[in-house]
């Protein structure tokens, strides 16, 4: 973009929030002009598909989804999105065991978590509860309203569930939560936490994959096609790659200046 160039709306990230809105902008005002700045060299934000070989020689690849993945009927936007966009869905495999890689040891389960022995099994258990029973305080309208919301609001969820467990249960929770967030428990903070989980209704149901729970469905032929079919609608040349956004500063007239690489 020159120094010149005026545009009407710019949107600042190319993951499914940021083309979405450009989506809906285009739909309802064509006549604007849209920019969508992605500092990364792909569209998709933490949803990202990948070939991945299926066979020892290397002859057969399969697509799989290496961050967010999954969906359900009670997430009526993204539900509604995927009609429009003429994507398939289907229900999460989970028919037998499982496996887990904790504390560098590979296992099989059956249960809804994985059992490393009796005390974290049961650690694991009581915590859970007890990241429910907070939950279930949360108004989601307003979270600042919780009781102690100070108090959570400067700690991490690693901070939160420290005094309930020992070393045994850490590994089991860790996992949980790089699942559900994509990241550490030090690196989320507690309120957040624990209103994200109260908006998807509880801590279990965000990681459960029965009927109207959050890893209930997976997309066919993977998430990321949702960002690539939206760039499709909005038009290529709308979204600029690998273009980080420095600063963004308002003048005096109202109008917004974008420093990007």
């Amino acid at each position: 973009m020159t120094d010149e160039e005026i545009v009407d709306v710019i949107i600042v990230g190319a993951g499914i929030s940021g083309l979405y809105a450009a989506y809906r902008i285009r739909q309802i005002a064509p006549e604007l002009k849209i920019l969508v700045l992605e500092a990364k060299d792909r569209v998709g934000g933490r949803t990202l598909t990948a070939d991945l070989k299926t066979s020892h020689d290397g002859n057969e690849t399969d697509r799989f989804d290496l961050g967010g993945q999954w969906v359900t009927d009670t997430q009526e936007n993204i539900t509604t999105l995927l009609e429009e966009l003429q994507l398939e869905t289907y229900m999460q495999y989970h028919t037998g065991k499982s496996i887990s890689e904790l504390h560098r040891r590979v296992q099989k389960y059956g249960l809804p978590v994985p059992f490393v022995s009796l005390l974290s099994f049961l650690e694991t258990i009581y915590s859970v509860f007890r990241l429910e029973s907070l939950v279930s305080n949360v108004p989601p309208w307003n979270p600042m309203m919780t009781r102690n919301a100070d108090y959570l609001d400067q700690h991490t969820l690693a901070d939160l569930m420290k005094p309930w467990i020992r070393n045994s249960a850490t590994p089991l929770l860790t996992a949980a939560v790089r699942t559900v967030f994509g990241c550490e428990p030090e690196q989320v903070n507690a309120l957040f936490a624990l209103t994200y989980a109260q908006a998807g209704g509880g801590f279990m149901r965000l990681s459960l994959t029965d009927p109207g729970c959050a890893q209930e469905k997976k997309i066919k032929g993977g998430s990321q096609q949702v960002s690539q079919l939206l760039v499709e609608r909005i038009g290529k040349e709308q979204v600029r790659l690998e273009t980080p956004v420095q600063k963004i500063v308002q003048n005096d007239d109202g109008l917004y200046d974008f420093n990007f690489v």
